[in-house]
């Protein structure tokens, strides 16, 4: 019989089984579209979106969010910020980024 995955001690203490994570990249611009910086974007459990900078740039309170795997983009607005992992709360429904650039 094969010995346990090494996991199973940490899984037998959770709570409830761990969700997948939806991670990919995309950029993260001021409302101009002037590139900030490069980022992972992440979904969290509350349905807000997480993201991790490259860089630790200087961010405005609202910018742009381009996600590269659904080539979309959204107006966000920063919760809060703890060296390069963000919180953001989307103010806008996210559109196709072909149409963004239509867009008034």
């Amino acid at each position: 019989m094969p010995p346990p995955p090494a996991s199973q001690p940490f899984r037998a203490r959770q709570l409830r089984p761990a969700l997948r994570s939806r991670m990919r990249g995309g950029r993260l611009t001021d409302l101009a579209c002037k590139p900030l910086a490069d980022c992972t974007i992440y979904d969290t459990l509350d349905n807000g979106i997480g993201v991790i900078v490259a860089t630790n740039a200087n961010l405005p309170a609202r910018l742009l969010l381009h996600d590269d795997l659904d080539v979309t983009i959204a107006e966000a607005r920063v919760l809060w910020r703890e060296g390069r992992q963000l919180a953001l709360a989307l103010e806008t429904d996210p559109v196709g980024a072909s149409l963004f650039s239509m867009m008034p």
